[in-house]
């Protein structure tokens, strides 16, 4: 009797703890997704911001691209707006934002 109590009990924690590490695979997989959208956000700014710089000597096609870049990082950020709301504050998902952030020299460091 004891012997058969102790099997369903190695048993039951044995299924409770698959379903741990299931669920332990399942948030690393949306971090890693967060993480990439991170990165993509952050070079497709640093892009953003480079292209800026250059403003004096553009053409009509570097406008184009620049305006395209931004519907690009614009769509990104309201992509992350819609999931990931409870982690960042909703002011931060705009070029407009963030172009009069880096336009602030001692505002870049909170980028």
């Amino acid at each position: 009797m004891v012997l058969v109590a102790v099997i369903a009990s190695m048993a039951a924690i044995l299924v409770h703890e698959r379903k741990r590490v299931r669920d332990i695979e399942a948030e690393s997989v949306e971090i890693r997704q967060v993480r990439h959208d991170i990165n993509t956000a952050h070079r497709r700014i640093s892009r953003f911001a480079t292209l800026g710089e250059s403003v004096i000597g553009w053409e009509e096609a570097d406008s184009t691209r620049y305006r395209t870049l931004r519907l690009r990082t614009d769509s990104l950020l309201q992509a992350f707006f819609i999931y990931y709301t409870s982690h960042f504050a909703p002011r931060l998902f705009s070029t407009s934002f963030i172009i009069s952030f880096t336009s602030c020299p001692t505002c870049t460091k909170f980028l």
